[in-house]
């Protein structure tokens, strides 16, 4: 009797242990997917030999609409042709004078892109004074470049976030927003960070300070101002104070100033 109520007894903890571990197996799987969507590509696409000016270098990766041969979405060559062109006078102003004053942040400069399978136009691998970090933009979200099992519906989100855009064309967007935002941290650039987790600890949210027409600029709003981005993703003040409210109003004007005058992918 002691030695069957013994084994009933093991079986439940059994029972338990392997319940447990299904239940963790199943909340990595549920992480894993629900950070697919932000940078998983399978494979970085290989730079163009002798890259010229950078007005080349995006264009170069597209065919232009005439010569598409029905396999590749029909791209608009005004939006490549907008997003090498610099900013006009009305939209330059728009951006954010960049000021540090919010000791929360730490200022990493001389930073170096690495190359990496993973880097995207909102998320890229960065080496700062001998560390390597991966950081994710605040605010703002490129389309993904490329179509894998896990991020379908994430494509079709943001298709329809800018006028109900094919997966395919949307893909596109994205591989001109990955393009872009490469050759601009070809040369040194500034990380602002906070450190904050992106789900994981292996990610951090950050701002990203590049040149643009002799100026420093925040990239995230750059990219609203070249409308290659939706704004979706987690946000936070400015390294000048501006709070997060503030911050927010600012992009989404800066994006229907770009939205009513049809530029970037508002004009596709």
């Amino acid at each position: 009797m002691a030695t069957k109520k013994k084994q009933s007894t093991w079986a439940i903890v059994l029972t338990i242990v392997l319940s447990l571990a299904a239940w963790y197996i199943k909340g990595q799987e549920d992480k894993k997917r629900e950070n697919a969507g932000y940078g998983d590509e399978a494979k970085s696409e290989k730079s163009a030999n002798s890259r010229g000016a950078h007005s080349s270098s995006v264009s170069d990766r597209l065919a232009p609409p005439d010569q598409d041969s029905g396999s590749k979405p029909a791209i608009s060559g005004g939006l490549v042709k907008f997003v090498d062109r610099d900013l006009p006078d009305n939209l330059l102003r728009e951006l954010t004078p960049v000021k540090f004053k919010n000791r929360e942040f730490d200022v990493l400069r001389n930073c170096t892109l690495i190359d990496h399978r993973n880097n995207d136009g909102d998320s890229f691998h960065v080496k700062h004074s001998g560390e390597k970090t991966e950081f994710r933009l605040y605010y703002v979200d490129t389309p993904e470049s490329r179509k894998h099992k896990h991020n379908g519906k994430r494509i079709q989100e943001q298709g329809e976030y800018f006028g109900g855009l094919s997966m395919q064309v949307t893909t596109e967007v994205g591989k001109i927003a990955k393009s872009f935002v490469k050759d601009l941290l070809k040369k040194p650039f500034t990380v602002v960070t906070k450190w904050e987790d992106v789900y994981t600890p292996e990610r951090k949210y950050c701002y990203v300070i590049v040149k643009w027409q002799g100026r420093d600029v925040y990239l995230h709003e750059l990219l609203v101002l070249k409308g290659l981005v939706r704004i979706k993703t987690r946000g936070a003040a400015l390294p000048d104070n501006t709070n997060y409210h503030n911050q927010k109003a600012n992009i989404l004007r800066m994006e229907a100033k770009v939205k009513a005058a049809k530029l970037g992918v508002w004009g596709m």
